[in-house]
């Protein structure tokens, strides 16, 4: 190209006329074109500009997420408690999935946004806000982690300090230059401008396609390829629920017997289930059946109770299969579960069993899957936002256990995953069942469908079969399963893989980010490299005149002289056996806001009486948060983010976060008899992460606390207003003695490293009690204006 474009420079300057020479300028232009191929084939560039455009894109999609789905846990919450009429604090069941999700959202935001900022330092994050990130990312983590096993309890405990620090994060600046990264089009149309170019902008180009064909007899040896999981939401008392019909279009596609996969349900569902099947004409059906979690822990006479009425509801002999928790597994559980088995089988009840668990890694996989009688097949959680581990996966297959995709949430996806779905099969949103369909099988997974309200999804979803179908065996693109699996990184609860020593080295040697994986795990390092330990977080967040402020100063606080001395302060609550009382805690503002709040709550219904209370010795209740109030104690203390560095620093065990158990309100006056010495109950999995406190509201008695220190030397404290004592489940030992004629207010809740919940937590959840419990009879006069209150008495329980 070279040599003809001299011949024809020489031809010109010899005399010759342009007109000679108009294949200058075409093989100038390929010549250009062969340079910028050769060029991309070589370091596999593709334009950050897209790149951050996407992740900036994807990071204001999640957080309208966070937003619509903050509605939405609290209608969900609203609705339950005026169908049941229950306990305040029973709603968890009703809306543990979507605070997951709300969660989940908040961390994408998260991890996007970081992803964005290690791009493109135009996106204005100080190292101040990275460190908030970074704290903000692992209580996140950490609940999405217990999560996985049991429920959110009090989803109001987390909320505050998650949502309060996600909005201090994306101020305004931050979502001025996300929309500007995005694209003029807005946050969507940035995507949908790219078209069918979508996916080789976003991953390497040249990333060869998978050779692998898909084959649903090889998949469906043991359970069928293709399945249909069904429960409340598809077939509650408000749903129309067209079972047959779906299952017909997946054996159409499937040439296996269809999978029913029937979820934990109430008994309506169940009866709608039956109803449905039994319109069909092909009886040929795969059914298995989920067992709570909560159900395996009362034994199995109450699994095999359970297992034998949903049969007589279903109108069947028996299961193809039965799915199993966790809970099933556990050393003390594994035996009672094995004679349990062995009757169904024997009693035919059953024709084999599976484990339905998490498992992040392989050892885990094994641990849960390694044992005899051998499962057939492991139903673990899967979806584009989430997928399940390779490495468990590939535990599972060496084990001959069928792994068995179940998406986490019923329905469409979110936001963001629909971004990433649309990214890498178009618009269409058939198109996007069908490729999530197809990037789940080609993992080797048996999959189900989670529909949600019948009405709404089967249209899409039998699309989305046919279109399967239609595409025949072969897997997605490589480029395609490359924008998808780029999603798993930006949603992996494990730690981030190991980033470069030093952020200033690694920023300048870092070569151009040349796919979207790349820029996410570089976010994720970045988030890695911000973490530091809290007490050096303290000193180096001191503000200087120049600074926003930041997190932990735009909130609610403590005073100036609660945060000095911090080493001090540490070694005093070692020496003391792990408990410590500290006066003047709180800042000015939040003290005053802190008295008004529970002397307005005395007043209010924004209290659930405490049924475990007598209403003599002990007066009070755990606080409501369904008003969303900036007066809320929720926000004052769980959201507090100066008070969350204090716990952490003098715990020194890591970052502490505000529990998933709400706070509470209690007086006790001065017919009170004290309470004798204990330590405090542990709560939560790991006892050094397990912290309570009594907050000191007033005190005009001569009660006294006393504790014994590691020396088991005696300290006694008359506790003060604005006073703080923190306390370690299972270490001091702590008493209380009668109040003599006065009276005493604290405030009464829980900060935790470890969300995961100790084997007693369950037994302090329930609160349901009549209108005869003498702590609600005098809650209620309490709330009367002329009541004299000092006529109640309550015990300070720490």
């Amino acid at each position: 190209l070279n040599q003809q474009r001299r011949a024809c420079s020489g031809r010109v300057m010899a005399g010759g006329t342009a007109m000679h020479c108009r294949p200058r300028l075409f093989l100038r232009a390929l010549l250009v074109a062969v340079f910028s191929v050769a060029l991309a084939a070589s370091v596999g560039a593709v334009p950050e500009e897209d790149i951050v455009a996407h992740v900036s894109t994807v990071a204001l999609a999640a957080l309208r997420d966070t937003e619509g789905l903050l509605k939405e846990v609290s209608e969900a919450e609203a609705h339950a408690l005026g169908a049941s009429g229950r306990s305040p604090l029973e709603a968890y069941p009703a809306v543990n999935d979507k605070v997951g999700q709300l969660f989940e959202a908040a961390l994408l935001a998260l991890r996007h946004l970081a992803a964005a900022h290690a791009v493109d330092s135009s996106v204005p994050l100080t190292p101040r806000e990275l460190r908030d990130l970074a704290t903000l990312e692992g209580q996140i983590v950490d609940v999405l982690t217990a999560q996985a096993k049991e429920p959110v309890f009090w989803w109001h405990g987390p909320k505050w300090m998650i949502i309060g620090k996600l909005k201090g994060i994306f101020r305004a600046d931050v979502l001025s230059r996300l929309r500007a990264l995005a694209g003029p089009e807005g946050a969507e149309g940035k995507l949908k401008r790219y078209g069918d170019e979508a996916v080789a902008t976003l991953a390497k180009a040249g990333e060869p396609a998978s050779k692998t064909a898909i084959d649903l007899a090889v998949i469906g040896a043991k359970v069928p390829a293709i399945g249909l999981a069904v429960g409340d939401a598809e077939c509650g008392a408000q749903q129309g629920c067209d079972v047959a019909g779906m299952l017909a279009a997946i054996r159409a596609v499937s040439k296996q017997p269809a999978h029913l996969l029937v979820l934990p349900c109430e008994t309506e569902a169940l009866k709608n289930i039956r109803t449905s099947l039994h319109s069909g004409s092909d009886k040929k059906l795969f059914v298995s059946f989920v067992v709570n979690g909560n159900l395996a822990e009362q034994g199995p006479q109450a699994v095999v109770a359970k297992v034998v009425a949903s049969l007589k509801l279903l109108g069947l002999e028996s299961f193809d299969s039965l799915w199993l928790p966790y809970d099933s597994f556990k050393k003390r559980m594994w035996p009672h579960t094995k004679e349990m088995l062995a009757l169904m089988f024997e009693q035919k009840t059953i024709a084999r069993y599976g484990v339905h668990a998490p498992a992040r890694s392989a050892a885990l996989a094994k641990k849960l899957l390694d044992r005899q009688p051998t499962p057939a097949a492991w139903l673990t959680p899967h979806d584009v936002v989430l997928p399940a581990a390779p490495e468990a996966l590939e535990a599972a297959r060496n084990l001959s256990v069928v792994p068995v995709a179940l998406p986490r949430y019923a329905g469409a996806p979110g936001a963001v995953a629909r971004l990433y779905l649309q990214t890498a099969a178009g618009e269409s949103s058939s198109d996007q069942q069908a490729a999530a369909i197809r990037w789940t099988l080609a993992q080797g997974l048996a999959l189900t469908l989670r529909p949600g309200p019948f009405a709404a999804a089967a249209p899409g979803l039998v699309s989305a079969l046919g279109g399967f179908a239609a595409e025949g065996p072969s897997p997605l693109s490589g480029a395609a399963t490359r924008i998808l699996d780029a999603l798993g990184v930006a949603s992996d609860l494990a730690p981030a893989a190991p980033a470069q020593p030093a952020a200033a080295a690694a920023a300048a040697a870092a070569p151009p980010v040349d796919e979207l994986r790349d820029a996410l795990q570089r976010g994720r390092h970045a988030i890695s490299q911000a973490r530091v330990d809290v007490v050096a977080q303290v000193a180096q967040d001191a503000p200087a005149a120049t600074d926003r402020p930041s997190a932990a100063e735009a909130g609610p606080g403590v005073g100036a002289a609660t945060l000095k001395g911090l080493d001090e302060q540490a070694q005093a609550y070692k020496r003391n056996n792990h408990v410590i009382y500290r006066e003047n805690f709180f800042d000015e503002a939040t003290w005053a806001a802190i008295v008004e709040e529970t002397k307005r709550l005395w007043k209010s219904k924004d209290m659930d009486p405490n049924c475990n209370l007598d209403g003599k010795n002990r007066l009070g209740g755990y606080i409501l948060d369904h008003n969303h109030r900036n007066t809320s104690l929720y926000r004052l203390i769980y959201g507090n983010e100066q008070f969350r560095r204090w716990v952490s620093a003098v715990n020194g065990e890591g970052d502490m976060w505000p529990s998933d158990f709400p706070i509470e309100l209690r007086e006790y006056g001065r017919d009170s008899q004290g309470m004798g010495c204990h330590p405090d109950l542990q709560m939560y999995a790991v006892a050094k992460k397990d912290l309570e406190f009594a907050v000191t509201v007033d005190n005009d008695s001569k009660c006294q606390v006393t504790f014994y220190d590691a020396q088991r030397k005696v300290h006694k404290v008359n506790t003060k207003a604005n006073s703080v004592m923190m306390v370690r489940a299972n270490a001091a030992e702590h008493c209380v003695s009668p109040t003599e004629g006065g009276s005493r207010q604290i405030l009464k809740f829980i900060y935790v490293g470890d969300y995961r919940k100790s084997d007693t937590f369950w037994q302090y959840t329930g609160n349901e009690c009549g209108d005869e419990n003498p702590n609600r009879r005098m809650m209620e006069l309490r709330r009367e204006p002329d009541s004299d209150h000092h006529t109640h008495s309550s015990i300070l329980e720490l």
